[in-house]
């Protein structure tokens, strides 16, 4: 199933869309030069990587606010509670009729789009209409959601360590490095579950078949045999080889284009800011199994002398 799309996300293809990444990311920095605060999450980081990913998708302009609003509502839970709430069935019936929607338009009219790949896919008998409507489903989510709080929790490490700030803010070159620590040491998938097809020892211990596991991978992240200080935000560790995208056959195929849009939105956010603080009063994490992040994360920031003169 990855096979057939994983060409569109190899680090040579991404790159490629660097300039189309950073001048979205400039149109929606633009208006707020001028404010000295604005809203890491609603503002800037929630619509810079829906609009790549909508564009890869095929899907118009116009509806990215709309599928934005479905995704958050899909992986949003409530407090105490793991079952997905009413309004993320909904929005997960929303999600499947628009992708039915946009998979007939392709049959109609072709477009060199993702969307395309799956309908020739599914014609070609490679993958289910379920498949299709399944994959659509996690790239929509996955290519929006961890994005937007990977950019988030940076700025909220960065707030916690101002010396690393400081740093950053003045030698732009070490954005690429901060960004591999966050996803290291908070990035925006902690956990996924599986289901044990056999009996599994460990640690003088049996998981029975059938169990529900959560295998909390990110803590490897923190291993003190592996990492040095590991619960300290360290800029110049730049840890390669950290378990934040997975590894092996499970790594994260949108490694490669989280890390562009991360690192071209922190590029472009320095350009306007010399400095920031988070409004820690004003911020709201949100509640899901599968995502670490905010959203809403509030900043003022000293804007730069040539921002402002430009």
């Amino acid at each position: 199933l990855r096979h057939l799309i994983s060409g569109e996300f190899t680090p040579a293809h991404v790159a490629r869309l660097e300039a189309r990444v950073r001048t979205y990311a400039q149109r929606l920095l633009a208006p707020l030069r001028e404010r000295g605060e604005f809203d890491v999450i609603a503002d800037f980081s929630a619509k810079l990587p829906m609009a790549i990913i909508c564009g890869l998708l095929g899907f118009p302009e116009q509806d990215e606010d709309m599928l934005r609003g479905w995704t958050d509502d899909c992986v949003h839970r409530d407090e105490g509670v793991f079952e997905m709430p009413e309004q993320g069935r909904i929005a997960t019936m929303n999600m499947y009729g628009y992708f039915e929607e946009q998979m007939q338009a392709r049959r109609r009219s072709r477009k060199e789009d993702i969307v395309q790949k799956f309908v020739d896919a599914e014609d070609a008998g490679q993958l289910s209409h379920e498949e299709s409507l399944g994959y659509l489903y996690i790239l929509s989510i996955a290519g929006n959601e961890t994005t937007t709080k990977l950019i988030g929790n940076m700025a909220w490490q960065l707030d916690a360590h101002p010396d690393e700030l400081k740093r950053l803010a003045a030698n732009p070159a070490l954005i690429a490095q901060a960004v591999e620590e966050t996803m290291r040491i908070d990035g925006p998938t902690h956990m996924m579950a599986r289901t044990t097809t056999a009996d599994i020892p460990l640690h003088d211990k049996v998981i029975p078949a059938g169990a529900k596991v959560a295998l909390l991978f990110m803590s490897a992240n923190r291993d003190e045999r592996k990492y040095p200080k590991a619960d300290e935000f360290v800029l110049d560790r730049n840890p390669k080889d950290h378990l934040g995208f997975g590894g092996g056959i499970h790594a994260c195929m949108g490694a490669a284009l989280a890390r562009l849009e991360a690192r071209v939105a922190w590029e472009e956010i320095f350009k306007i800011a010399e400095h920031f603080e988070v409004q820690k009063d004003r911020t709201q994490r949100m509640h899901s199994p599968q995502v670490r992040g905010f959203t809403h994360l509030p900043i003022r920031f000293t804007p730069r002398a040539s921002a402002q003169a430009n």
